[in-house]
């Protein structure tokens, strides 16, 4: 849990909040606007497993656990 808590970093809602609207409008699925929501402030991928997140909309990339498992393959 150590290595954990130093390589994560939490942020905050407050510097998500003007992200919710966008992600509102873009998340297939309203319990996950939060993370999408982050991935726009980030500008980063999700990683999930949640097929409607990958191909109900397409501003977010989103990675399956098999296409993180193919990227970690190539990096190797």
């Amino acid at each position: 849990m150590e290595i954990l808590r130093k390589r994560i970093t939490i942020i905050p809602n407050e510097e998500t909040d003007k992200f919710l609207e966008e992600a509102g409008q873009i998340s297939p699925d309203r319990k996950d606007i939060d993370y999408f929501a982050l991935a726009l402030k980030m500008k980063c991928a999700l990683w999930s497993n949640d097929g409607d997140l990958k191909t109900k909309q397409n501003v977010i990339t989103v990675y399956s656990t098999k296409d993180m498992m193919k990227l970690v393959q190539t990096v190797k």
